[in-house]
Order: C-alpha cells, then structure tokens, then sequence
C-alpha cells in the first residue's frame, strides 16, 4: 500500500511540478510565484532523495522492507528527484510570446 501511494505522489508531484512552472513562467514572474515553486520542488525532490538514499519517507518512516522487496522503485525516486529539480519557472519577455 505504501508503494502505490508512493508511486501516485511521485506522478502528481510531477504533474503538479511541471503545471506551476508552466502556470508561473512569463513576464509576469515575480518573487513570490518563483519562491512557491522553488520551495515545492524542493520538498518533493527531498522526498524522493530520502527514500533513495536513506529508506525513508517523509511521514512514513523507515521503509527498507519494502525497497529490499522492490528495489527497482530506487530508480523513479532518483529521476523524480532530479525532473522536480528542473520545473523552475523564468521570466520571459512579452516579445517572445508572440
């Protein structure tokens, strides 16, 4: 049960990683927009760093069990760490919308 929730926290916090970079990113970026994103990325990638380096899980505690049952789910906590790193939103400028 902790994997499947794992696994759809990983998908949605890639989902919701990538709609705030694309929502926030323009010329109307400012430092609160770029702090939210910042911050959220960083607490799902820590999530995912704990559980690929440590065997733990934020809430969750110690979850070596099941990663020596399932060790193949170290892979997408890796990825799902570095991809959250990268949803950072920019500033753009109005010429290049259009």
């Amino acid at each position: 049960m902790t994997l499947i929730l794992y696994l759809a926290i990983l998908i949605l916090g890639l989902w919701l990683g990538r709609f705030f970079k694309v929502f926030f990113t323009g010329p109307d970026l400012g430092y609160s927009g770029a702090l939210f994103c910042i911050l959220f990325n960083m607490f799902l990638s820590s999530i995912h760093l704990g559980l690929a380096m440590h065997e733990r899980m934020l809430f969750v505690g110690d979850v070596s069990s099941w990663v020596d049952e399932y060790p193949l789910v170290l892979w997408p906590a890796l990825i799902g760490a570095v991809v959250q790193a990268t949803f950072i939103p920019m500033k753009t400028d109005r010429s290049q919308n259009g």
